[in-house]
């Protein structure tokens, strides 16, 4: 059977608005929550240039906002040509309502609608297609402590697709989280520990055969540092160094081999206002992003 995997909308952004694309420790929502992040309302756009040339580089995407959110993101092609485009529709309590992507001619192609219960809790995810017919629907059910410990994922006709239950502490870290086959066959499981300060330090994974791969996670005065990731025996498959500026933006990720011989270093800048607009890998790939402020 076929696993149902979300479109990521908002990749690029994931990078420009956090900074990282790693799970928010100690948020338990992280694994559901919209992937449309924030900004400060003084943002009025964000463009996006890629290319292995400064002084040619292609736009690829310019997100338009609205008091701090995104309302219109448009993505072009590799000659810098409009390729296609997502809308958001937020609710009169500022909630993510839809998400409508259309081709170059404004054609609908796909849709999300959002739902929410009397809290202000995501509760249902519904994936339509360009003709409006319904392709998966995903329920999320909260516990006692208002943590999200459930969510089903259905397919169009109604029968289950996959399934995902997280445990937590009563602080509300996320301890573990199982996905299931509809017929409860465990197709990944990860366990997570934590310092006593609630700092996440190693992530354990497993599918039905056991135990496979460990991450744990180094810090220095509050900062993530190392990222290693093992086999089930214990042998480093990789490790990732981190390097900080004075005011604790990331500005450059080094990547190591299991034979510790660096495969890929990529480096950071941002602006005065604290917003990345510079990124550099060592394959000479460059992402720029002009960002463009209300004062």
């Amino acid at each position: 059977m076929q696993i149902l995997q979300k479109r990521r909308i908002w990749t690029c952004a994931c990078i420009v608005f956090t900074g990282l694309c790693l799970r928010l420790w100690g948020d338990p929502y992280s694994d559901i929550k919209m992937a449309v992040s924030p900004r400060s309302d003084a943002v009025l756009s964000v463009s996006e240039f890629r290319g292995t040339a400064l002084n040619s580089l292609s736009l690829r995407s310019a997100v338009t906002y609205e008091n701090g959110k995104p309302v219109i993101e448009k993505q072009y092609d590799t000659a810098g040509v409009l390729n296609s485009q997502a809308e958001y529709v937020y609710t009169d309590k500022d909630l993510l309502s839809e998400i409508t992507g259309r081709d170059k001619a404004g054609n609908g192609i796909w849709k999300y609608s959002y739902a929410y219960d009397d809290a202000g809790r995501f509760i249902i995810e519904v994936s339509f297609d360009g003709g409006g017919k319904k392709e998966w629907e995903k329920n999320v059910s909260y516990g006692a402590s208002g943590f999200p410990e459930k969510e089903i994922t259905y397919n169009a006709d109604g029968t289950v697709n996959v399934k995902q239950l997280s445990v937590y502490d009563t602080a509300g870290h996320l301890l573990e989280q199982k996905r299931l086959y509809p017929d409860d066959r465990l197709l990944k499981r990860t366990v997570y520990t934590y310092s006593s300060d609630g700092i996440l330090l190693s992530e354990a994974h497993y599918d039905g055969n056991g135990l496979y791969e460990t991450v744990g996670y180094t810090y220095e005065e509050g900062l993530l540092k190392k990222v290693t990731t093992a086999g089930a025996d214990g042998t480093v498959k990789n490790f990732t160094l981190k390097t900080y500026n004075k005011n604790g933006q990331l500005t450059v990720e080094e990547l190591y081999g299991s034979d510790s011989i660096k495969k890929n270093r990529t480096e950071y800048a941002y602006d005065s206002r604290g917003s990345r607009i510079y990124q550099k890998d060592s394959t000479g790939q460059y992402i720029l992003w002009e960002i463009a402020y209300k004062n």
